[in-house]
């Protein structure tokens, strides 16, 4: 019997390799992926802290209050979660989580005190809530997305007193997945029912389509699709990456990427660039760590029912349709196409607008939207009163500019960048965060300021002094050959160097990580690092 292209493809991916065991180590040298507050989302429950200490999580908090600590980390597939943990006071600890589909479960597992305990929690093992959303007879481990939420069974019991818990290790084993190394290269029509973890990138030719319904899809490399068709329905799309920006997705060409009822982790937010006529739509789908993603002049995103998807940076005639999603954050690059006044609406809920600007960027029913702006040379207009979540300056050619004493947050009367390539004017804005892009051979100096994020590109040269970065735009990112020198600095954010770019770092102080990626180099002078500091194979960091 002949057996149809598809399947034949299919059948091809899944015995390409064997499946691996897939055990993944959570180490507690941090809080990332950790978080504790009031179940009713209305921040820190009184008289609890949680702090990570000596490579381990700890959490203390009143016995009598409902304290949920919570980690997200992706149990899809799970087979056994196992807890390392001590607690002050005997206990009785109960594991809840919840399906992609609404079910609730829960576990309860005792603990005695002042013991290291491991916690051992199977899928089977877990019983529905009482009031779960939806009903089932077990837990569908494939059905299971990111996160599980340790709870002291004390707070539904009258218990008094405090409790002290400590977790030193964490560790998830699902289901082996195949592993594919290499790139994984789409040619005709690919459809994936099984799960698979794709090392390399992910190339798909033109008029190649890939249709991927499994529970997991990892891609561990950057995504390039030429006049191809990228289809993820239902499943987990796990976007592998050890910082900001890793990863990127590049779609040239007509190429369609498309999310339905799906649910997108990548810790924090991935690359995606859309160029020529492609598109990106994603629907009924949640994301965890969201996209960074630019969108081409010819380019069209469409977002309905979309929880969290990122950030959108809007280049005139790229098309944008937000339906009824929520914690969306629209950036509109005002060029030549800014002429006269524009202004954003207030509020987090947007019930219908459309972009003044020469965009074709529409709302229609969105909760809580993040507007922003993005100065490009050419523009000849006014930004008139609203609030702003940011607002990026982007110099290029060999503009030099000078900005002192500009701050995040404070409401500017009248205020222009100074430079001879624009007009634009902020007149009674308010700036969540201002942002500061050099590229080319541009000079930009900064004195004195709070701010977003800091990039620069090309060969650009970026010196920044008695400044602080809050980090609320993003972090100090150098691109390319370009260089960020920094002097009596505070910086509450990473601070990544990439391809042949170069960071210095005099007398500052760094609330992050410290990463030198590509052949890129960090310098350090004095300066004190809070977080990780990390070079690879090729990178370095120097300390003078």
């Amino acid at each position: 019997m002949k057996r149809p292209l598809i399947l034949i493809l299919a059948l091809a991916c899944a015995c390409s390799a064997a499946a691996e065991p897939d055990i993944e180590t959570c180490t507690c040298d941090g809080l990332a992926g950790w978080q504790s507050g009031a179940v009713d989302g209305s921040g820190a429950v009184q008289d609890s802290e949680l702090t990570a200490a000596d490579g381990r999580v700890v959490l203390s908090y009143e016995r009598g209050r409902i304290t949920p600590l919570a980690h997200y980390a992706l149990l899809t597939e799970l087979k056994e979660l196992r807890i390392k943990v001590r607690s002050a006071c005997e206990a009785t600890f109960v594991i809840v989580f919840e399906d992609r589909d609404g079910a609730t479960f829960n576990l309860p597992l005792k603990v005695p005190a002042l013991e290291w305990t491991e916690l051992k929690a199977r899928p089977e093992a877990f019983k529905m809530n009482a009031d779960s959303p939806t009903a089932k007879a077990a837990v569908e481990p494939a059905r299971l997305g990111l996160g599980y939420v340790l709870i002291d069974s004390a707070a539904f019991t009258r218990g008094t007193g405090r409790n002290t818990i400590e977790i030193d290790e964490v560790e998830i084993e699902r289901e082996p997945i195949e592993r594919r190394e290499g790139d994984f290269v789409v040619e005709g029509t690919v459809e994936l029912a099984q799960s698979l973890h794709v090392a390399g990138a992910v190339r798909v030719r033109p008029g190649g389509r890939l249709r991927v319904t499994a529970p997991r899809f990892v891609a561990a490399g950057d995504l390039h699709a030429d006049d191809g068709t990228l289809e993820f329905e239902g499943g987990v799309v796990v976007v592998a990456q050890r910082f900001i920006h890793e990863r990127t997705w590049w779609l040239h060409g007509a190429s369609r990427l498309s999310f339905r009822k799906a649910l997108v982790s990548s810790g924090s937010p991935f690359g995606v660039k859309t160029r020529d006529a492609s598109s990106l739509d994603a629907a009924e789908t949640r994301f965890l760590g969201g996209m960074s993603c630019d969108v081409g002049p010819e380019a069209s995103v469409t977002l309905t029912g979309a929880i969290a998807p990122g950030e959108f940076i809007i280049a005139p005639g790229g098309k944008v349709v937000v339906e009824n999603s929520r914690e969306v954050v629209l950036w509109l690059a005002l060029g030549a196409n800014h002429k006269g006044a524009f202004s954003v609406p207030a509020g987090e809920a947007v019930a219908d607008w459309a972009s003044p600007a020469g965009h074709a960027v529409r709302v229609k029913g969105g909760v809580k939207i993040r507007f922003c702006v993005i100065s490009f040379p050419g523009s000849d207009g006014t930004v008139e009163p609203c609030d702003l979540s940011a607002a990026g300056l982007i110099f290029g050619g060999k503009t030099a500019v000078e900005i002192a004493d500009l701050h995040d947050g404070q409401p500017v009367r009248e205020w222009s960048p100074g430079s001879s390539d624009r007009k634009i004017v902020f007149r009674g804005t308010r700036v969540a965060a201002w942002n500061l892009y050099a590229a080319d051979d541009a000079k930009v100096t900064l004195r004195r300021c709070t701010f977003g994020e800091s990039m620069g590109f090309g060969r650009a040269r970026i010196a920044i002094s008695e400044s602080t970065c809050d980090g609320k735009g993003g972090y100090i990112g150098a691109h390319e050959r370009s260089e960020i020198r920094l002097t009596a600095c505070r910086l509450d954010c990473p601070v990544i160097a990439r391809d042949d770019a170069t960071v210095v770092l005099e007398n500052c102080t760094v609330n992050g990580d410290v990463r030198a990626t590509g052949r890129a180099t960090v310098r350090l002078k004095g300066t004190a690092v809070s977080g990780k500091i990390e070079a690879d194979a090729g990178a370095r960091v120097e300390r003078e």
